[in-house]
């Protein structure tokens, strides 16, 4: 239930008590102070008789109502006693032409009672009016305290708790308040958040471990070229000063030394592209499927031609619009592509697809596969069987880091029958 209704119920739940309350306790008060200064039952009825010639007359008696009182023919009917009765003539009430009766009851005077009934009847009239009060009071305050029990106090508790939490870099934690009204939304919407800073915290040292091994990586692959110079430059120190070199050892030295630093130079080369990469933004533009990924395919074509290995091209991905960097995808495909170009003996094939917005190309080769130790430790270090040193394998490093910029992965494992197999994935909105 939202907050605002509950808050309305339980509002009107309180002043629905309050009322009642109010109600029984004025009346109960009513009732004792009938019960101290209980109203008379006795009145005095007064006659006022206007006879023909005007003369009026007065006469009055007591009686008490719900009981039989007896009153004089006389007053009833207005005679006067006061004139001598003519005994020749009937008394007949055509004698006064007007009768006035009024009724005035006898109430209990207050000034009678003794001073404790009058002391607890004057409570009772001020109980009447503080008892009410007094009751809306205590009712706002229990109503305010079950309300915030109820409804604030565990949610506002556990949000509390999870920013302690989340401020001390702890994130093993689930938050769950039980509520399903707004503030139980706003803990399922931090709770979605927490997750999402989990995967964030994640992915976060996973690229530092990714980088840390890649770093470790290059460095012992730079130790090769390292130590190669240093022993050539060592050897020349040795051997110019006694001349006993020739012109050709001289030559073949320096063309290895030459070449060691050029494998140096690409090395360092490649970790600043790498660098670059993780701060380049994208520059996502509109673009038309399938056209472009056959474009691509097209220009791949080439390339597989003039290596003579045959390239098979499925493209199921739907015609439409979507939101991506051209550029960039590009790049990742020519780096994959490149890479299975040189493993492969017959085919490679390429398998193009876009669903919930995620753009997959699947590229395949018949080559010997991706090295065992490379897929167990599902992170791109540099991958490489070149002995002349022309390829650093930092390729797929790129594009793993290409990958996550666009919102998605590259994946490496070999397949069943044989050969290695990258998938790609990048986020593609439609629109």
């Amino acid at each position: 239930m939202p907050l605002k209704k509950a808050f309305i119920y339980v509002v009107c739940g309180a002043v629905l008590w309050i009322t009642v309350l109010s109600g029984f306790t004025i009346y109960g008060c009513y009732r004792l102070q009938k019960m101290i200064l209980p109203v008379s039952n006795e009145a005095i009825l007064t006659i006022v008789s206007t006879n023909p010639d005007g003369k009026k007359s007065e006469q009055q008696q007591r009686f008490e109502f719900g009981k039989e009182t007896s009153i004089p023919v006389g007053i009833a009917v207005g005679i006067d006693y006061d004139r001598e009765p003519d005994p020749e003539k009937y008394v007949t009430a055509e004698e006064n032409l007007a009768v006035e009766f009024t009724v005035d009851r006898i109430d209990n005077n207050f000034t009678l009672l003794s001073p404790k009934r009058q002391l607890v009847y004057t409570a009772l009239s001020a109980a009447k009016i503080i008892l009410p009060l007094i009751y809306a009071v205590v009712g706002i305050l229990l109503c305010a305290a079950w309300f915030y029990r109820e409804k604030l106090q565990r949610p506002i508790q556990v949000l509390m708790e999870a920013s302690e939490n989340i401020a001390h870099e702890n994130l093993d934690f689930s938050l769950s308040c039980g509520n399903r009204d707004e503030l139980g939304t706003l803990c399922d919407s931090f709770e979605t958040m927490r997750q999402a800073l989990v995967e964030k915290h994640r992915e976060l040292w996973g690229m530092v471990d990714e980088r840390r091994r890649l770093m470790a990586s290059v460095a012992h692959d730079l130790r090769n070229p390292i130590s190669i110079m240093e022993g050539y430059l060592e050897y020349l120190r040795t051997h110019i000063p006694k001349q006993d070199l020739s012109r050709e050892d001289m030559t073949s030295m320096i063309d290895q030394t030459s070449e060691a630093a050029a494998r140096l130079k690409r090395y360092t080369d490649s970790l600043q592209d790498i660098y670059r990469i993780e701060e380049q933004e994208l520059h996502k533009t509109a673009v038309l499927l399938p056209e472009l990924l056959n474009d691509m395919a097209d220009s791949f074509e080439l390339l597989a031609e003039k290596a003579q290995i045959r390239l098979t091209v499925i493209n199921s991905a739907p015609a439409c619009r979507v939101k991506l960097d051209g550029q960039i995808l590009y790049r990742i495909l020519e780096n994959v592509f490149v890479n299975a170009l040189r493993f492969a003996r017959i085919q490679i094939q390429i398998q193009f697809s876009l669903e919930n917005h995620m753009l997959t190309v699947r590229i395949t080769d018949d080559g010997p596969g991706f090295p065992e130790s490379i897929l167990q430790q599902n992170r791109f270090v540099p991958i490489t069987t070149d002995k002349t040193g022309k390829h650093t394998g930092l390729g797929l490093a790129v594009c793993s880091v290409l990958c996550r910029k666009h919102g998605g992965s590259l994946k490496l494992k070999n397949q069943d029958c044989g050969g290695a197999c990258a998938v790609i994935q990048i986020f593609a909105e439609k629109f």
